[in-house]
């Protein structure tokens, strides 16, 4: 559209007035087409006027500036559809004194862009009006100049990544909306805010001649559509925030199930990079000299290593340093603005690994801490499974011992075949004979001296007397390399070492049949040094279930065993017993009671170390010994709760029973009773549901005198009394057990009670007549208060 604007003003009394003339230079229609608009200022007023309507003047940064916060406070979707909308209902409204006064919509449809231009909008240049058959527009394009909306995107949110003049083709819809009488949809097809070119082009056509995913995005029919429109966008903003919180569910059942380390940290990055939606995400190990090496990465490594590889490792050092995450912010000039997360992964309070994440998104405080979440949960399950690993060599340490049994077969074979003179070495074997004779026979048959050493490298055993068999071991120690002349073979069995043999000649080199018999005989004896090992720990067994039992013939038998397992009775212990809840599994079950074991062994251990622990039909005693630390009663109970804690972490579906037993002082009458009473007082526990929580046997007073009495009877007995009272509170949410109970605390007295509950003495007596009714038992009966008190001291532990 080519046009001349004329102005003309006048003023009178504060009243301005501008002739705004635009002048259709088509040469056939140049001179009845000319039309003239009146803009009013009225100053006396306070108003603007053009066509008819109250116009606003305002900047274009305070739009731009309310654009920003339209998008950042609901989103760029719905911003996007509110300021279509504002400028929808502006072209709609400038078009309608338009429509009424000029009937050639050619015409009118060619004021929109001009009134654009004067109103400072932009400069629009109309390039294509095609019209069909019957009159109705088909296509309408130009560009657009100079687009104020494009300059606000620009200045408050950089490039854009797709066209940002929203209220340029609201205005342009409405506009040509309201001229042709039919919805008409204008579409950018190149926007300058995106940086592809210097100004922007648009396409008006009717809206079923735009594609469906074009015109459903833009165009509405009523605000009805629109405020669904939006509600699906906060539908899927939730479905995002659950999409989240699955993922994050579904990341903690992998990382629970994997039973291998690098699988475990493989998912962990992999998780983590899906939830921040990053670039790349990498996991460093930590060697034992901070040696940084990448493990494992999800992304393009190549591209950000290369380029951030300084960065990736100052933020490696600083969450090393400092043991919790970092985060940094640079700017790529090919990419925007990257945020480099750095998160350590602790395993054994040691940061063994750190994950390093890199993306374009922002990262909040949520996300950083479902990421630590993440890290702290595959710490602990690195934990778990590097002590699942110890008690899986333990208990292939029976397997092992066969397999030893069958390569004993077999070697044995192989040396009746080198000499027939090492039948009477398998002789000594079959018959049972101890290492001594042994070492005795094979000294005899190879023709050496030799000693036997222990995994500390003292001698245990030698064909020698003691200090020959010194003399002749240090001369062979200082012989680096092995000769003709003497042979050194380390003893191992169940990839354990127990020691080393030992072997010189005495008149003559040692050939390759004396070699070969050596060390199969070495073999022999790491067996039978593996079998005295377990052997001494089942002794320690057999030692302690005497002790606890009491079927011991003699204490002079009993001392005596006692020095050989360490265990000093004429010292002070105190019995601890603890045990858990059954298990779903017998695989579970089994893995979870050695768990429960080491875990408690190496508790105490840590803090007492002449304190024994055992496992006696799934209750675990703790001999907890007075010899090294005489124990205070605040200081035990404080260490009880402290395991109590650390086994909660660790068995967190699992309820745990845990009494503290009378102490023995030099007294072995002592330990059957407390043994007894323990595991009486976890039955009873087990039976009433009272979980996670330390006894003490000396709190329970005269009650202790029931652990003689059979567990059943006791829980019928509780159940009877209690059992109504339970089932109600239980069905309605009530409190009548806990009244019940203040009630017999205060000597069944209503003021006292009522007092220190802090409710009316008449609320107390309703709940006591509740009580009555349902118990149907008279509380001013002094058998009935008597079985009342026992019953409740018996729940309360």
């Amino acid at each position: 559209m080519k046009g001349v604007i004329k102005i003309s003003t006048s003023n009178d009394l504060g009243t301005y007035k501008v002739n705004v003339h635009c002048t259709n230079l088509s040469a056939s229609e140049e001179v009845e087409n000319k039309q003239g608009y009146d803009i009013d200022f009225l100053s006396n007023e306070g108003t603007i006027n053009l066509l008819g309507t109250r116009r606003i003047m305002f900047p274009a940064d305070a739009f731009g500036h309310l654009r920003k916060e339209l998008i950042f406070s609901l989103g760029e979707e719905i911003a996007r559809q509110i300021i279509f909308r504002f400028g929808y209902e502006c072209g709609a409204n400038d078009a309608i004194p338009i429509a009424e006064t000029i009937k050639n919509r050619d015409i009118s449809i060619l004021l929109g862009p001009f009134f654009h231009c004067i109103e400072g909008i932009v400069l629009a240049k109309n390039q294509l009006l095609e019209f069909s058959k019957d009159g109705t527009l088909e296509k309408m394009s130009g560009s657009w100049f100079n687009s104020y909306e494009v300059e606000q995107h620009l200045k408050y949110h950089g490039l854009a990544r797709e066209a940002a003049c929203w209220s340029l083709t609201g205005y342009a819809s409405g506009f040509a909306s309201c001229v042709f009488n039919e919805e008409l949809l204008c579409i950018e097809t190149e926007c300058a805010a995106t940086g592809s070119s210097s100004s922007c082009t648009y396409e008006i056509r009717p809206v079923s001649q735009w594609p469906p995913e074009v015109k459903n995005r833009w165009f509405f029919e009523d605000y009805t559509a629109h405020v669904k429109k939006d509600l699906s966008n906060l539908l899927a903003e939730e479905r995002e925030r659950d999409f989240q919180r699955r993922l994050l569910q579904d990341c903690f059942g992998q990382l629970y199930r994997q039973g291998e380390e690098k699988l475990l940290l493989r998912k962990l990055i992999y998780y983590a990079h899906r939830l921040v939606k990053a670039r790349y995400t990498a996991l460093f190990h930590i060697g034992t000299e901070r040696q940084i090496v990448l493990e494992e990465y999800v992304g393009n490594e190549s591209i950000f290593t290369q380029r951030y590889n300084s960065l990736i490792k100052a933020l490696v050092d600083k969450a090393l340093h400092f043991g919790d995450s970092f985060i940094q912010s640079e700017t790529d000039p090919q990419i925007g603005v990257l945020r480099f997360l750095s998160v350590p992964v602790t395993v054994e309070k040691t940061i063994a690994n750190v994950m390093v994440i890199i993306t374009d998104n922002k990262i909040n405080n949520e996300t950083i801490e479902k990421l630590k979440l993440l890290t702290y949960f595959s710490g602990t399950k690195l934990e778990q499974l590097h002590i699942t690993e110890e008690l899986s060599h333990l208990k292939q340490k029976t397997s092992a011992m066969k397999k030893e049994q069958d390569y004993l077969q077999e070697t044995m074979d192989e040396l009746s075949i080198i000499s027939g003179k090492t039948e009477e070495f398998l002789d000594c074997i079959l018959q049972g004979q101890g290492i001594l004779s042994i070492v005795r026979k094979l000294g005899e048959i190879t023709q050496t001296y030799m000693v036997i050493t222990d995994e500390s490298e003292n001698i245990i055993i030698s064909n020698l007397n003691k200090e020959r068999a010194e003399n002749l071991l240090q001369r062979m120690r200082k012989k680096n390399n092995e000769t003709n002349n003497h042979i050194y073979i380390p003893l191992q069995a169940a990839k354990k070492k127990l020691g080393d043999l030992w072997a010189v000649e005495r008149h003559q080199p040692l050939d390759k049949k004396q070699k070969a018999i050596l060390e199969k005989g070495a073999r022999i004896i790491s067996l039978e040094l593996l079998k005295e090992q377990e052997a001494q720990l089942q002794y320690r067994f057999n030692f302690f279930d005497l002790l606890l039992s009491g079927k011991y013939t003699g204490t002079e038998v009993l001392i005596t065993q006692a020095n050989k397992v360490g265990f000093c009775l004429d010292g002070i212990y105190q019995l601890i017993g603890l045990s858990i809840e059954s298990f779903d599994t017998k695989n579970e079950m089994h893995t979870s009671w050695e768990l429960l074991y080491h875990h408690v062994r190496t508790f105490i251990k840590s803090r007492t170390s002449s304190s024994k622990v055992l496992m006696f039909d799934k209750v675990l005693i703790i001999f907890l010994s007075f010899t090294d630390k005489y124990w205070e009663k605040k200081e035990i109970n404080g260490l009880l709760n402290q395991l109590l804690k650390s086994l909660k972490d660790t068995f967190t579906k699992q309820g745990i029973y845990m009494v503290a037993g009378r102490i023995c002082r030099n007294n072995l009458n002592h330990y059957p009773v407390a043994y007894r009473e323990i595991r009486s007082c976890i039955s009873i526990m087990s039976n009433l549901k009272q979980r996670d929580r330390v006894v003490d046997i000396e709190n329970l007073g005269v009650l202790s005198i029931l652990f003689e009495v059979e567990q059943d009877k006791l829980v019928d007995f509780v159940n009877h009394i209690l059992g109504p009272l339970v089932e109600y509170d239980e069905k309605y949410g009530s409190e009548l057990i806990m009244t019940l109970s203040k009630f017999v605390k205060n000597n069944f007295n209503i003021q006292s009670t009522a007092r220190n509950s802090f409710i009316s003495s008449s609320t107390l007596k309703y709940r006591l007549k509740k009580i009555r009714e349902f118990m149907g038992f008279d509380l001013d009966d002094p058998e009935v208060r008597l079985s009342l008190q026992l019953a409740l001291k018996l729940t309360e532990y």
